[in-house]
């Protein structure tokens, strides 16, 4: 065979594949300095997204934390006036001799209470801090009004007519002609053979209302009985479940109330608010229907010029702000009363500006109310 004829046959097939199959450029990376300007602008994406992360965070911390300090606000605020629209209830028609008498409740399970005899009690707290509302009301939905006895003895109460009265009431009974103290019973027992008596011993009966054969101890009747000597007086029925609620902040903003009447320990009703103010809201009787109601802290004189009570709740978020949001003190009860602006856990007023502490760096909310005391209102119709 030609061996020309074979090498060039060969270089043709060769020519012929590198035609079909050109040659690859040669491929290059990336430098240096390009890979260090993409991760400088990877970098910087990062924070980015990272600064609008914690932006947002912090922003959906504020929401949160206000809407909690609205939401304990809306209940404390309204726990309260409900309390305070019934305050009276069943004391409506008292004598104005009466009012603010020693209330003596010996209570047989070892507790022993004296308080004052009042619909509605603000006691003013010192030195700018948060008062304390106190608010008695009666439940007896038969008997309402107020009732004469003419005999009384350690254990039973002759009145001019019991009707509306039945076991397991709780009754107010005040004395003449002094009044200068009252105290609480505990009906046990309607005297049979007559409508006049009512019984008030220590001894376990059958309340009103419950099952047949199922016995109560009585709470509000010593074994050595009620004091003897009221002679005469008036009595007032709180019904089977009375309250006398006591309404106050204690420490860490939580605003609490205590029921006297049923010794259970005190209920947290809203965490946040860190202040409570009130005011007595009186109406002389000579202006009659459409006179001027007084706003003042001092007690009406007298009492059945008690008309209504106006509140105001202060609510703190608890969500620090790393600037100042709240410049100045808050004021309330249209701009008149500004509440007294404490820093967080009690710190001390001087706390450094940028403290997680210091009360600017809150938001805060008030909610204002004005609770009309319908009891008094009806009583005192009632008595003219």
């Amino acid at each position: 065979m030609n061996t020309l004829f074979t090498d060039t046959v060969m270089v043709d097939a060769v020519e012929q594949s590198a035609a079909c199959f050109p040659a690859r450029k040669l491929q290059l990376g990336f430098s240096l300095i390009e890979l260090m300007i993409s991760v400088t602008i990877g970098l910087l994406g990062v924070l980015v997204i990272f600064q609008v992360m914690s932006v947002w965070n912090e922003r959906k911390r504020t929401t949160s934390s206000g809407s909690d300090a609205q939401v304990a606000g809306t209940i404390g605020m309204f726990s309260l006036e409900r309390e305070l629209k019934v305050a009276g209830y069943g004391l409506g028609r008292m004598q104005d001799i009466e009012w603010g008498c020693t209330v003596n409740m010996r209570d047989s399970t070892g507790t022993n209470v004296t308080f004052p005899l009042l619909p509605l009690l603000v006691t003013q707290g010192l030195s700018s801090a948060p008062d304390t509302i106190t608010a008695i009301a009666g439940s007896s939905s038969y008997f309402t009004g107020r009732e004469e006895f003419t005999q009384s003895a350690a254990s039973s109460k002759r009145t001019r007519q019991r009707v509306g009265l039945f076991p397991g009431d709780i009754l107010v009974v005040t004395n003449r002609p002094t009044s200068a103290a009252c105290e609480v019973i505990e009906v046990t027992a309607l005297s049979a053979g007559e409508a006049r008596t009512i019984e008030h011993q220590n001894v376990s009966y059958e309340k009103f209302g419950a099952p047949v054969g199922v016995l109560t101890a009585s709470r509000f009747n010593p074994p050595g009985g009620a004091d003897p000597a009221f002679v005469s007086g008036s009595i007032y029925n709180l019904g089977p479940t009375p309250r006398r609620t006591v309404w106050q902040i204690r420490a860490g903003g939580v605003l609490t109330s205590t029921e006297t009447f049923s010794g259970l320990p005190a209920i947290d009703v809203a965490d946040g608010i860190v202040d409570l103010q009130a005011e007595y809201g009186s109406m002389d009787g000579s202006t009659g229907v459409g006179g001027t109601i007084t706003w003042a802290e001092a007690a009406p004189t007298p009492w059945t010029n008690l008309w209504a009570v106006r509140v105001a709740v202060l609510s703190r978020s608890q969500q620090f702000e790393r600037l100042p949001v709240t410049t100045a003190a808050i004021t309330y009860f249209g701009g008149t009363k500004t509440f007294a602006m404490n820093n967080v856990f009690g710190a001390a007023a001087s706390d450094a500006a940028n403290s997680p502490t210091n009360w600017r760096h809150y938001r805060y909310r008030v909610y204002e109310q004005v609770v009309p005391i319908r009891n008094m209102m009806w009583g005192r119709r009632s008595r003219s």
